[in-house]
């Protein structure tokens, strides 16, 4: 679904929840899954954004490359993801501006 989504220009909402065990998947590992097996449909490049922590007094908003929000300190479960599609001028405003995205993550205004 991401992959047509992202073909298709669209924002995909990703929502994260227990795994088997009984834990909650964090976003980090959601990433580290879709570039595994996402391959050219998810690359390393991917702009995402990661909320953590929605509705608490501690929210986390971070828009960055899949590969570095992997690696990030996205605070405590739960996490949900966006995965976005063409971007408006004001979305790309709000990335940087709110989610402290590079502007290296985000592709070029359009």
């Amino acid at each position: 679904m991401i992959a047509a989504n992202r073909e298709a220009g669209l924002h995909t909402l990703v929502l994260l929840d227990l795994k088997e065990d009984g834990r909650f998947l964090t976003a980090n590992e959601a990433l580290r899954y879709l570039m595994e097996m996402g391959g050219a449909n998810f690359p390393r490049t991917a702009l995402v954004c990661v909320v953590g922590g929605a509705g608490s007094s501690n929210p986390v908003v971070r828009a960055d490359c899949a590969e570095r929000l992997a690696a990030a300190d996205l605070g405590p479960p739960l996490h949900s993801l966006v995965v976005p599609g063409t971007l408006h001028f004001a979305e790309r405003e709000a990335l940087l501006r709110f989610a402290g995205a590079p502007p290296d993550a985000l592709p070029p205004p359009s």
